[in-house]
């Protein structure tokens, strides 16, 4: 796993932040997992594609990411944008571990997970945290990353993970972006 602060600024956050919220086009019954849909466990959210006008701006967040995680580590990520989307969470919702990519017998196959927090202000008491499932041995341990404006974290996309809504009511929703990278496969 992999966190880099800063990645925007709070002026650029306030700004995209507002754009989102306005935006047409949010569909409420998101989930991370395929049997939750049409439960009491959804959350807004929605997808980008190549075609969304703000394709390009996130794309130019992952640019800017993929350059400190490069100058950081000297490895590159996969060059292909499985997937983009936006997910916001509102106070106490019901969400479970995942995994983006599920595991496969092929080890050469590396797809990766980003998670960045785009609401302009947080207060850490407002919980909202991401959790990484870390294996060890026969059973697993949490790493807790508490959600900070601005934040990327990086992992691979066949980790198990969570992100948590917040535990309050608060004046903003717990909203981030998620970009799945993998390369294309070959026919």
């Amino acid at each position: 796993m992999h966190i880099y602060d800063d990645v925007v600024d709070k002026c650029h956050l306030e700004d995209l932040y507002k754009t989102l919220t306005q935006r047409n086009g949010w569909y409420l019954s998101r989930s991370s997992n395929k049997d939750q849909k049409g439960k009491d466990c959804g959350f807004p959210g929605f997808f980008v594609s190549p075609l969304d006008p703000l394709f390009p701006r996130f794309l130019d967040i992952l640019d800017r990411l993929r350059r400190l995680h490069h100058d950081r580590t000297n490895e590159e990520m996969p060059s292909h944008v499985h997937r983009l989307d936006v997910v916001a969470k509102q106070p106490n919702v019901k969400t479970r571990f995942h995994h983006d990519v599920l595991p496969k017998n092929d080890p050469d196959e590396e797809a990766y997970t980003i998670v960045g927090m785009l609401t302009p202000e947080w207060d850490k008491s407002w919980g909202g945290d991401f959790v990484v499932e870390k294996p060890v041995g026969c059973s697993s341990i949490h790493k807790i990353v508490t959600y900070k404006p601005g934040r990327f974290i990086i992992i691979k996309s066949t980790q198990r993970h969570n992100g948590m809504g917040p535990n309050q009511i608060i004046p903003y929703w717990r909203m981030v972006v998620n970009y799945v990278l993998k390369e294309p496969r070959e026919c």
